[in-house]
Formats: structure tokens, C-alpha cells, sequence
């Protein structure tokens, strides 16, 4: 796949943090299916090593292309998904700011790396992934599955209605009812299930 090009960015004012449902439990473009409980261990060693998960650009292992992170202390299962939460690297980064600038036009979507360890094919050719080594998550243009998205994007305009309510104290099935209104247009600043939340520099 081809890489972004860039050109100098403007001056960083938002702060890069975002939440997302970063894995669903819907079939992929692949045929793959993962089932809920296929994140546990990977989230417990996660979370028991100290490190944070790695952001790439479009799976890209190169070093320019490690935009950001995952705390892995905010990853939790869900009625819809994996839900996390991460910050990406507005400052030193040029790709994270074009990243962030397709994730605020809400025209890139998330996928992640992963070891599929435990998986089960069904007889009509859907295999479901039981168990997952999650090694990166990503932010892509093309995703595998088109029902990841952003929940939620942290900028610093002070503009107090875009002010999003506190995501991160939300329980999951709170975290879908809040998507849904935003779909349904009760939130007339949004169509889409994602917000840009303000915070005063």
C-alpha cells in the first residue's frame, strides 16, 4: 500500500488523544470473526508489563510510522468491541499530524496486528478467532473490518460546544447508547459517532 505524503504542517494545537472501538465482533472483509473473551489474556499481559501498545501508520514498522500509543489500562471488552483508548505524537511526529487530520475528516478507521493463537473455522467459512496476541493497533484508510471507528478526538480550542461528556468514565454499553445519538443526529454538531471534545489551552 502506498504511504502518506507529506507536506510541513501547521502549528500542533490539539492534543492527539482519542478513543476508539478499535475491534468489533462483527465479520471482516476477511472472513475472520472474533469472539468476545478473545481479548483477555492479551489485555492482561498488556497491562501487567508496563508497556503501552505502539500506534503504526497503516501497519508500517518503520520508525517514522510509530505515530502514537495505546494505554493498555483503558482497553476493555464490550457489547460492540474492544474499546481503548490512546494519544498520538502531534509534536514530533509529521505522519501522526496527518493522521490526526484524516481522524478529525473521520476518513480512516483502525486496524490492528495481531498473532491469532486459538481459532475455529464454522461451516459456512467464517473463522472465528478465539483467542488474539494483539502486538499493534493501527489507523488506517482501508480497514479490515468497516465497523472500528473513533469515539472521540481531544483538541484545545476552547470552543465550549464541542465539549464531549467524560468517555473514559463511561461503561461500554454508555459508550454505545452515546454513538447511537450521535448517528441519529441528537447531537446536530455530528452525524457520525465520533466528536471533537475541547479543552482550554
Amino acid at each position: 500500500m502506498q504511504r502518506l505524503t507529506l507536506k510541513a504542517a501547521s502549528t500542533v494545537t490539539d492534543l492527539g488523544r482519542f478513543s476508539t472501538i478499535a475491534a468489533t465482533w462483527s465479520v471482516d472483509r476477511g472472513g475472520d470473526q472474533i469472539r468476545r473473551g478473545a481479548f483477555a489474556k492479551t489485555v492482561a499481559r498488556w497491562q501487567h508489563s508496563g508497556k503501552k501498545i505502539p500506534v503504526h501508520w497503516n501497519h508500517s514498522g518503520e520508525a517514522a510510522d510509530v505515530i502514537g500509543w495505546v494505554d493498555p489500562s483503558s482497553m476493555r471488552e464490550g457489547d460492540e468491541g474492544l474499546y481503548v483508548k490512546g494519544q498520538l505524537d502531534l509534536e514530533d511526529s509529521e505522519t501522526a499530524r496527518e493522521a490526526w487530520r484524516s481522524m478529525k475528516n473521520n476518513s480512516v478507521a483502525l486496524s490492528f496486528g495481531y498473532l491469532a493463537t486459538k481459532s475455529r473455522d464454522r461451516e459456512d467459512g467464517v473463522r472465528e478467532l478465539l483467542e488474539i496476541d494483539l502486538f499493534e493497533v493501527s489507523i488506517v484508510a482501508v480497514p479490515m473490518n468497516a465497523d472500528t471507528r473513533f469515539i472521540e478526538l481531544k483538541g484545545t480550542t476552547g470552543d465550549p460546544q464541542t465539549t464531549s461528556p467524560d468517555l473514559d468514565a463511561m461503561s461500554i454499553e454508555e459508550l454505545r447508547a452515546y454513538s447511537e445519538a450521535v448517528i441519529a443526529g441528537i447531537d446536530t454538531k455530528a452525524h457520525l459517532p465520533i466528536r471533537i471534545a475541547s479543552f482550554p489551552c
